[in-house]
């Protein structure tokens, strides 16, 4: 009978042993349960939350997206504003580089000009320093279209020394059309050359003859230095007018007086011109002629207006042509040979 009781009462022990442990079990679960709702439903209305809360810990998720999405826009628009404020700033730096370099550029474009204008000045200062220089004005003439026979205007033309010295000078025609005249109207000479003290001028009178064939003419004035440390230099005029219409010219020969002649160097000798109609006449025909020597080496060898011919002491030519030019008919001309003579006595 104890024993009996014994077993039962081991049996209700054991039994109320697996109640109270069966209890124990629930009341943990229960409270993790609790725990784990508590923690992830942020709500805190015991809906549950996170992977077992009926959709609670998607809404989680998707607000952590949205400010973790926001949070990258955000900087992605701090660095794209970095990004803008660094271009404009390269910007302003390239403009500001470009602006210099235009300035700089500027600088020395300015430089340069006035290093050229300076060295412009210099070599005007040498060139107003040569001894001898000569200016004219005007540098053209136009004497027009008129009929034949009838006058023209006559134009003044000033010879100016623009060098630094004194000097002499000739004048002469380029093409020898014989259409031209020139005279001097104010200004010494001598003979057949001229002379210009420093900052001297001379006037010449230009015209252009009444008694020409209908046609075109043209010609130049040039003025030329005599003194030989000029080298040749000259300037000069150009002169041109046309005629219309007129009567042809009657004039038919131009005989130059002596034909043939020997002249030592160094001296001088008058020639004369005769001017003849078709009939071999002379009464009422235009005696006006132009006087020119060829074949001479010597610039000093000339001949004047009226046909005084000045051999130069250099002269190394043996053959000089004496050559006469009817004003009134340029084409018709006479001609005499004249030989230098370095030693005897003159020889016509």
């Amino acid at each position: 009978m104890s024993e009996k009781r014994k077993t039962i009462s081991l049996v209700l022990v054991i039994v109320l042993s697996l109640a109270v442990f069966v209890q124990n079990i629930q009341a943990i679960r229960v409270v993790r349960a609790d725990d784990f709702d508590s923690e992830y439903d942020e709500g805190g209305d015991g809906s549950g939350g996170g992977e077992f809360g009926g959709g609670g810990y998607e809404e989680y998720t998707d607000e952590q997206e949205l400010k973790r999405r926001e949070q990258e826009e955000e900087q992605e628009r701090q660095r794209q504003e970095a990004l803008e404020k660094a271009a404009e700033e390269n910007r302003k730096a390239q403009e500001e580089m470009e602006r210099d370099e235009a300035a700089r550029a500027a600088q020395e474009l300015a430089e340069k000009k006035a290093r050229e204008a300076a060295e412009a000045a210099k070599a005007g200062e040498a060139s107003d320093s040569a001894v001898y220089r000569l200016s004219v004005d005007p540098g053209s003439i136009n004497f027009g279209e008129e009929p034949a026979g009838e006058d023209r205007d006559i134009y003044s033309v000033e010879v100016v020394n623009a060098g630094s010295d004194e000097v002499d000078f000739t004048f002469y025609y380029a093409n020898k059309t014989g259409a031209f005249t020139c005279n001097m109207t104010s200004g010494e000479t001598s003979g057949n050359t001229y002379h210009l003290a420093k900052n001297g001028m001379a006037v010449f009178s230009v015209s252009m003859k009444s008694s020409l064939q209908p046609g075109s003419y043209k010609d130049a004035l040039v003025f030329k230095i005599a003194d030989k440390e000029a080298g040749g230099s000259s300037t000069k005029v150009a002169l041109s007018g046309s005629v219309a219409s007129g009567a042809s010219s009657q004039i038919k020969s131009v005989v130059v007086s002596p034909q043939d002649y020997r002249l030592a160097v160094g001296d001088s000798y008058q020639f004369s011109a005769t001017v003849k109609d078709d009939d071999g006449n002379t009464r009422g025909v235009n005696q006006d002629v132009i006087w020119e020597v060829r074949g001479a080496r010597s610039g000093a060898t000339d001949i004047s207006n009226s046909g005084l011919l000045s051999i130069a002491g250099d002269e190394t030519s043996t053959s000089l042509k004496v050559i006469a030019f009817s004003e009134e008919e340029p084409s018709v001309y006479g001609a005499a040979r004249v030989t230098p003579q370095r030693s005897g006595f003159n020889i016509s």
